[in-house]
């Protein structure tokens, strides 16, 4: 019995999707070794469960769908393909590993039917000069906590928007440590507020430059909580920014 648990708890290198599937179907961790390349085909899917743990050295072609519901993609290699989004969160990991976002709409979703807590860190999402991707990750109005923490986006002078979150009074996101390489577009986190939303609450922001605040109607406000630090462009649209007490005016008059 304990043979067994040491089998199924080892990790498996695969060549193949079939092989993949397996892996995660079988054991825990699954690996594409540097050199390899692993192609999810437009009708096929890949789903990385909770407790599962896909390591990606080589190349994952995502033309279909990779879905984390749970699990934890890492490794040194490269995610890439013409699907909308390569990775699709729902809850889980996502470390270490570069995703190409070239061919697609944006390089990671994290859906707003989310399961469970999600954290994107140290990621590199990169595009090529001709692409025309619209964004690196988008987070569309999640219900539990997900952190973005030292991602570098690598655009190559393309106006591609590195983080675009659609944010309410249920979310409980952070963004920091964030790096932009020839990132073309001013307001580079583009955060909508599509209820009233506390920073520092609803979202935070750490060591995170080139911040746009902006609202889906005039009933939508951004309410400032504690201590936060935002630098570079900073640009409101159609936006009541408020502070508690006490204010950066205060501060400065005490």
């Amino acid at each position: 019995r304990q043979r067994q648990m040491c089998i199924r708890d080892s990790a498996t290198s695969v060549s193949t999707l079939d092989e993949l599937k397996a892996a995660l179907t079988d054991g825990n961790v699954a690996v594409i070794d540097s050199g390899k390349t692993i192609t999810i085909n437009d009708s096929d899917s890949l789903t990385v469960g909770a407790g599962k743990t896909l390591t990606v050295n080589g190349t994952l072609t995502v033309n279909g769908t990779l879905t984390v519901a749970g699990g934890e993609i890492n490794g040194t290699g490269t995610i890439n393909g013409n699907s909308h989004h390569p990775v699709v969160f729902y809850a889980g990991k996502l470390t270490a590993v570069t995703v190409d976002a070239s061919s697609a709409t944006g390089a990671v979703v994290v859906s707003t039917t989310n399961t469970g807590d999600i954290t994107i860190s140290n990621v590199v999402i990169n595009v090529n000069a001709n692409s025309s991707t619209d964004h690196g990750i988008y987070v569309n109005g999640v219900k539990n906590k997900v952190v973005i923490d030292r991602v570098v986006f690598d655009f190559n002078n393309t106006n591609c928007c590195p983080i675009n979150t659609d944010t309410n009074n249920e979310c409980d996101v952070s963004i920091s440590n964030i790096v932009y390489n020839n990132c073309a577009r001013e307001n580079k986190v583009l955060v909508n507020a599509t209820s009233e939303v506390d920073i520092g609450t609803d979202i935070s922001f750490s060591n995170v430059t080139d911040v746009c605040l902006w609202a889906s109607d005039e009933t939508s406000n951004f309410t400032v909580n504690g201590a936060t630090t935002i630098s570079g462009e900073f640009t409101l649209y159609n936006v009541c920014l408020l502070y508690t007490s006490p204010s950066p005016r205060d501060r400065s008059l005490s």
